[in-house]
């Protein structure tokens, strides 16, 4: 199968650990968002530790982002690993999204200089979020679902200071159970059922009041609530003393 051809790649200086990697210049995330640079993600295979006698002596990585026409290739140090820093356009409430969405990054690990594929990473990518990073050692697979070595891998997001601390701090907040603004489920449930229950209410009211063909009260708006019976009138959604007619 063909590759995707690899994004070009500037040499920085940063590091995660002891994990060097290059900056992905030209290849944003999330794939096709357009605006100012407000972070990175950083992607590292540390290690690579083969199951078998003789691996080959020189492999690089092969990155696939879900929504990218391109693919990111690294070159991976025996000593040192591999690592790339993307790019992020936007807040962390949509990045958290398009992870979730996305699932796993699955990363390719190929012979050099020949490209030949010779097993494959999946990183769960949906537990990556602001302040939660991922330590992992994961498996890498064969095309026969061969277990072939495996990976020491991390993953981590940045932001910017144009990033404000309170876009982020009400991330965190929704996200983190332990924080006092979570959405409780239980009483996000109850209002929405609260808010159906007054809306079917009050165009039941209406279409009774259309029906019976009753002139407005002086004094008192034919507009129903959540109180109203059939042969009721409301004003400021009070039910009024008098019956109608």
């Amino acid at each position: 199968m063909a590759h995707m051809p690899p994004v070009q790649q500037e040499p920085g200086p940063s590091t995660t650990g002891q994990t060097p990697h290059v900056k992905i210049a030209s290849f944003t995330l999330p794939p096709g968002v357009k605006g100012d640079i407000k972070g990175e993600l950083v992607v590292c295979i540390e290690s690579l530790h083969w199951n078998y006698r003789k691996p080959p002596q020189q492999v690089q990585v092969r990155l696939r982002w879900w929504g990218g026409t391109v693919d990111t290739v690294v070159p991976f140090h025996s000593t040192r690993g591999a690592g790339a820093a993307f790019p992020v356009t936007c807040g962390p409430r949509y990045l958290s999204r398009y992870l979730k969405d996305m699932g796993n990054l699955v990363v390719s690990v190929e012979e050099c200089p020949s490209g030949r594929t010779v097993g494959t990473i999946s990183i769960a990518v949906s537990q990556l979020d602001v302040g939660k990073p991922i330590e992992a050692s994961v498996p890498c697979y064969g095309a026969q679902e061969q277990l072939l070595a495996t990976a020491d891998v991390s993953m981590c997001v940045h932001y910017t200071q144009l990033m404000s601390s309170f876009e982020i701090n009400e991330h965190l907040a929704s996200t983190d159970k332990q924080l006092p603004l979570y959405p409780v489920a239980g009483v996000q449930c109850e209002r929405h059922k609260q808010r159906q229950t007054t809306a079917g209410q009050e165009k039941s009211a209406q279409a009774a009041m259309t029906a019976a063909g009753k002139e407005n009260t002086p004094g008192i708006s034919n507009q129903s609530g959540p109180c109203c019976g059939t042969r009721w009138a409301c004003k400021d959604f009070t039910c009024a003393t008098e019956p109608i007619g």
